[in-house]
């Protein structure tokens, strides 16, 4: 059985990235709980910032969902002086920022135009070439599909 309180990700993450591809759907869902209760912590911190990248990856739809729609909550603790939300956090932060284009790759096209919504309309706090980069994932191939 899966340790019974979700492990620091920084400690395990290699095993943890591990379970969250190929592990059982109850251990999965013990460590996506785990990620979802410490998402901003997690995303910043070099190690933990891939766990929450292979959720991303290798979580269900409403998983990811759930893990998307959580970066527009307000007042969080850890979160940055005059920033609204956890997004304007993230797409600051050197580890976060890289979890945030993990989420563009996996986003709905509503999700993806909502992020870039929010990271346009605080854009003084983001450089135009961050922006102009994010905004470029996002656009779709003559396939319909991210490029």
């Amino acid at each position: 059985m899966l340790i019974a309180h979700f492990p620091p990700p920084f400690l395990y993450a290699d095993v943890i990235q591990h379970v969250l591809k190929h592990g059982k759907p109850k251990d999965r869902d013990v460590l996506m709980e785990g990620v979802q209760k410490n998402l901003l912590t997690y995303s910043q911190h070099k190690f933990a910032s891939n766990v929450v990248e292979k959720c991303l990856e290798f979580g269900t739809v409403e998983e990811r969902g759930f893990l998307i729609n959580h970066v527009f909550t307000e007042n969080v603790h850890g979160m940055r002086e005059g920033q609204k939300n956890l997004l304007q956090t993230m797409v600051c932060d050197p580890y976060a920022n890289y979890v945030v284009q993990k989420m563009l790759d996996v986003a709905t096209p509503e999700q993806r135009g909502a992020i870039i919504t929010e990271i346009r309309a605080h854009s003084t706090q983001v450089s135009e070439r961050v922006i102009d980069s994010y905004e470029e994932q996002s656009k779709p191939c003559p396939n319909g599909l991210l490029c």
